[in-house]
């Protein structure tokens, strides 16, 4: 039996962003992923570098970024549109998720890849992963919309959206994410198209979990043309307790998304390092992993995502009248200006979020 002080459950962005944060801090933990390659979960890919959550400041480096964004543009039915400028990039999520893993190792983090936890066991204080029968001090869940670790601690799963992201060619130079409000394609959601280096990230995403899906497919695969097509779910409810005795959940597992666009990079990794700062403080304390000290941890996220559940309940009621009918979809043509003026979108930044 190995006996760790952390363990991380899920190699995603939120993963990968703590154990670089631990690494740096030299705490001891093992990384465990169930796959054997990154980007397992697709997304739109973009990012936000405005004022607030900047990826410049959380990531650290510019490897994986592919093209800049200056601002979104929002289509409408009846050919209304609205613009708005914004700083931030399209990334390649793969070589962006390798290259959090690569400044991990090299500070002296172990990332297992290819390695799926199938159960958690309460031992007294401490924890055992099996099938790896490792016992921790303390287990992370970031291990997505799906977490077993959110499971061992009886958290249920709420709401959850469906989204399917492809690729096309891209033939000019372009700069500006754009999203498609429009019920006939994506109903209770949107349609992207953002601007990579060679390629467009196309996807819809919707609240209902696809019960048209074979349209919105065929919408990717006709109208679009586009490739390599895959899916995943998102998670679309606000987070109850992300702390407990021995644990802690970040990203998709707690959740920490952007409601309005259903993205979490800037997030994941802005709460991950605040985890992996409560962590070390616990850690340099000598203090046990007790739910009274990781309860900071949430305290402190909720204030850099004070905006949470605001957004969540904007935009889940602006997303199911636009189901309903696209003249509907005006309403959020109308709600985007408010959105503005709330504080913390003060740099115009929030349809650059992650995807």
């Amino acid at each position: 039996m190995e006996k760790r002080k952390i363990v991380i459950v899920g190699g995603g962005v939120a993963g990968l962003s703590l154990a670089r944060c631990l690494a740096e801090k030299g705490i001891d933990f093992t990384l465990l992923e169930e796959h054997s390659k990154f980007y397992m979960k697709v997304c739109g890919e973009g990012v936000s570098a405005g004022q607030r959550l900047s990826i410049n400041d959380l990531y650290k480096s510019t490897i994986g970024f592919e093209n800049k964004i200056d601002g979104a543009i929002l289509n409408f039915p009846f050919g209304k549109t609205m613009k708005h400028k914004g700083t931030g990039y399209t990334i390649n999520k793969e070589v962006f998720e390798a290259e959090l893993s690569r400044q991990a190792e090299v500070l002296g983090g172990e990332i297992r890849m290819g390695e799926r936890v199938t159960a958690l066991e309460r031992k007294g204080d401490a924890i055992l992963v099996h099938p790896q029968e490792i016992l921790c001090r303390c287990i992370v869940g970031c291990d997505g919309v799906f977490s077993i670790v959110r499971r061992f601690f009886k958290q249920s799963l709420g709401r959850v959206a469906f989204v399917l992201s492809g690729q096309v060619k891209k033939e000019k130079e372009d700069h500006f994410l754009k999203f498609f409000f429009d019920k006939q394609i994506a109903p209770g959601g949107y349609a992207w198209r953002f601007p990579k280096d060679k390629t467009y990230n196309v996807g819809v995403g919707s609240l209902y979990e696809f019960t048209d899906g074979k349209r919105c497919l065929r919408y990717l695969k006709g109208s679009l043309k586009a490739e390599k097509i895959r899916g995943a779910y998102i998670p679309l409810y606000i987070p109850l307790k992300t702390f407990f005795k021995g644990g802690i959940l970040i990203g998709d597992a707690a959740p920490q998304i952007n409601y309005l666009t259903g993205g979490g990079i800037n997030s994941s990794i802005a709460c991950a390092n605040i985890a992996g700062e409560v962590l070390a403080k616990i850690h340099e304390q000598k203090k046990e992993y007790s739910e009274e000290n990781l309860k900071e941890y949430e305290n402190r996220w909720r204030k850099v995502l004070r905006w949470i559940g605001f957004q969540y309940r904007t935009s889940i009621l602006t997303y199911r009248m636009m189901a309903r009918s696209n003249i509907y979809s005006l309403f959020l043509s109308a709600l985007y200006p408010f959105f503005r003026l709330h504080s913390t979108l003060k740099d115009n930044s929030v349809l650059i979020q992650s995807l």
